[in-house]
C-alpha cells in the first residue's frame, strides 16, 4: 500500500480523473488546462507545506499598521 502514498502516483492520479471528469462533462480545452494547472500548484504547495502558509496569508493577515509621523522621511 505503500506505493500509493508516493507523491508522484497521488497527482498523476488526480490529474487523470480531473481529466477524465472534465471529458465527460465536455468542457474546454483551456478550461482543462486551468484546472490542471490548479491542480498541480495546489498539490505542490500540499506536498511541500505551504499551503498553510498560503492560507494563513491569504485569509488570516496581520493588520495594517498605519505610518506614524516618525516614521515618513523628511525631504
Amino acid at each position: 500500500m505503500s506505493q500509493f502514498s508516493n507523491p508522484e502516483i497521488i497527482f498523476l492520479l488526480a490529474v487523470c480523473a480531473f481529466v477524465i471528469l472534465a471529458k465527460l462533462l465536455k468542457v474546454g480545452k483551456g478550461a482543462v488546462a486551468l484546472g490542471v494547472s490548479v491542480l498541480v500548484v495546489w498539490l505542490c504547495l500540499h506536498f511541500t507545506g505551504y499551503d498553510e502558509t498560503v492560507y494563513r496569508i491569504i485569509f488570516n493577515a496581520p493588520r495594517v499598521q498605519h505610518a506614524q509621523p516618525e516614521d515618513l522621511m523628511k525631504r
